[in-house]
């Protein structure tokens, strides 16, 4: 495993970590590939032209292949890695399967989202990004794409010609802990989101159905979490009785939350990358709530294992 390093004290290089060879790399940015929220456009600038051009990337896996000598490399998050990796992986004729979790190839902030609205189209900068993107995967050898969804693959397609290429959905094969907690029955439902909590999420319309039905029925909700609208929620919805924020937890954490739940509620208002905590859900046997969106309908069925909602219907919801 490659992957980065916020400091230069947690860099290892090859060590073995229960039987895995671990790399981790403190790369030249102007700040940690986690630490991005909070920057300066300016800063952000410079971050993503690091990530595409330096040639010390170049070097970092060079290091890394010699060493390890693979076979084949699953790309699963190049951002903070850079980019133009692909240019040396090609010159070792090694074949990548690269994972489409997020829409990486198409915007350079991965989410298609400019901090208003979802985009409908690339802007100059992300079609930019994205025919380099494209030109430095394009010398491997043999290349292939995975996702989690069907969305993702169709919707990577209409930005990226990924379709000269093999691809495949698959869902999340990660087996999660079993809750160390006894489920205890309540007399009020009890509701769980996970996830970050950012407006594009839709949390903000969540809790607004929620606190218009608090007068009405008794609930709680649990929410797993954080993110960049997280001291406006908390501000919003400080006091409410239904309402308890959990901050950031293990995956083990998360199932005993699962196990002494009703119902997770999933809301997004973009095509939805990631099935994680949905199928981690569904292995505790906790069932979704969830909106029409183009990815999700493809694993939750409607009145058996969730509901599938309209997306903006505050009524339904």
């Amino acid at each position: 495993v490659l992957t980065t390093a916020p400091t230069k004290r947690n860099q290892c290089f090859g060590a073995d970590e229960e039987g895995i060879k671990m790399w981790r790399v403190y790369m030249p940015r102007p700040y940690p590939v986690m630490k991005h929220e909070f920057q300066p456009a300016w800063k952000k600038m410079i971050w993503h032209l690091y990530d595409h051009f330096d040639p010390r990337n170049k070097k970092v896996i060079r290091d890394v292949i010699d060493a390890f000598q693979p076979d084949q490399i699953f790309a699963y998050s190049v951002q903070g890695l850079g980019w133009n990796i692909f240019d040396e992986i090609a010159e070792s004729n090694i074949a990548v399967t690269f994972f489409l979790h997020d829409m990486s190839l198409a915007c350079y902030k991965s989410s298609k989202y400019n901090g208003v609205m979802e985009c409908d189209q690339l802007c100059k900068m992300c079609k930019r990004s994205s025919d380099y993107k494209m030109k430095m995967l394009s010398k491997v050898r043999a290349l292939r794409f995975l996702a989690p969804f069907n969305a993702n693959i169709e919707e990577a397609e209409r930005y990226v010609p990924i379709n000269n290429y093999p691809s495949a959905c698959v869902l999340s094969p990660n087996n999660y802990p079993a809750p160390t907690e006894e489920r205890k029955e309540k007399d009020i439902l009890r509701f769980l989101y996970i996830g970050d909590l950012h407006s594009l999420k839709g949390l903000d319309f969540l809790l607004t159905v929620m606190d218009d039905i608090s007068g009405k029925y008794p609930f709680e909700m649990k929410i797993i979490g954080d993110g960049r609208d997280e001291a406006k929620f908390k501000q919003t919805y400080k006091g409410k009785y239904w309402c308890k924020f959990i901050g950031s937890a293990t995956q083990q954490e998360i199932s005993n939350h699962m196990v002494n739940s009703d119902l997770l509620l999933a809301l997004s208002s973009e095509v939805e990358q990631s099935t994680d905590y949905v199928m981690h859900a569904f292995a505790i046997g906790l069932p979704v709530f969830t909106n029409e969106w183009h990815g999700m309908n493809e694993i939750v069925v409607d009145g058996k294992n969730g509901r599938l909602l309209p997306t903006a219907s505050h009524e339904a919801w």
